[in-house]
């Protein structure tokens, strides 16, 4: 191989590592919000807001706000995204979304659909994103979103809430994880 050709071989690999890598932080958002922008935010529920507004103001560090930041962008971003399933796996990788209209898009066949409640509409609760299973949301179940930094971006850990001390499966909560698809 001539070392020219070697060169641009190693460059390419290059380019997609940092192409990656980029993209990857480009998912969590930007270092630059403030409590305000936190405040504006229509896709995350109130008390979880206002958690994250706590915790932006009683940060003690620049690097901490711009954590607390990227985890409120990240989290308003989720809404209108589609998202797959790492956590059960599962063996057919559809997507998950929860669009902007209220609705739920997912192939009802999937597992990612009914391992979700098999809900086909949402709304903002409280703390938590509400899954229903029709559109006046009289049954639906309550979901807390936290975002912590994959190896691909944004993950996603959704825990099932029933009431606030609730635990599920064998004294542990009922946990999901999504990544942003590709």
């Amino acid at each position: 191989m001539s070392v020219n050709r070697g060169c641009r071989i190693v460059a390419a690999l290059c380019g997609l590592f940092l192409g990656g890598s980029l993209a990857g932080c480009s998912l969590l958002g930007t270092s630059n919000v403030s409590s305000d922008d936190i405040r504006a935010m229509k896709n995350i529920p109130e008390g979880q807001k206002n958690t994250l507004i706590s915790r932006m103001e009683a940060a003690s560090s620049a690097s901490e706000r711009a954590e607390i930041g990227q985890q409120a962008v990240a989290l308003n971003k989720m809404i209108g995204t589609k998202l797959l399933m790492k956590e059960p796996p599962i063996a057919y990788q559809r997507t998950y979304e929860l669009k902007t209209d209220g609705t739920v898009e997912a192939d009802k066949n999937d597992y990612a659909y009914l391992y979700m409640s098999a809900a086909d509409y949402w709304r903002l609760g409280e703390d938590g994103y509400e899954l229903c299973v029709d559109q006046g949301c009289e049954y639906y179940s309550e979901w807390t979103v936290e975002v912590e930094k994959g190896s691909g971006g944004a993950e996603y850990v959704w825990t099932l809430t029933i009431d606030s001390d609730a635990t599920q499966v064998n004294g542990q909560p009922l946990v999901r994880r999504f990544q942003v698809a590709k």
